[in-house]
């Protein structure tokens, strides 16, 4: 019984959704003065420059849009480290996918 609940708590933390959370913090280095705008599609999340470099979001398995002046980046999220323990060890990465944990945005 002790090894069961011994493997059951390995493995339950590898999950993304525990270990890694719905939010994914982000820091931008913008140039002094200039602001961009952060968006998702077609929802805008926020800004960063002038009053703060970082921006804190849900994740998503959708690219964010970084648009700076004229000059647009387009960040595509990627599988993390914990989801793809879920994927292989747990879920099947669904509780993960679901509530976006999956995801890491990196700059």
């Amino acid at each position: 019984m002790k090894t069961l609940i011994l493997a059951a708590a390995l493995l339950a933390s590898g999950c993304a959704t525990i270990t890694n959370g719905t939010e994914q913090t982000l820091n931008f280095d913008t140039q002094p003065g200039q602001v961009c705008h952060i968006t998702r599609s077609g929802v805008a999340l926020g800004t960063v420059g002038t009053d703060s470099q970082t921006i804190t979001i849900q994740r998503s398995g959708d690219p964010l849009h970084v648009e700076c002046g004229e000059s647009v980046q387009v960040i595509e999220p990627n599988i993390n480290a914990a989801g793809y323990t879920s994927i292989f060890w747990l879920d099947f990465g669904l509780i993960d996918f679901i509530s976006g944990a999956l995801w890491e945005y990196k700059l």
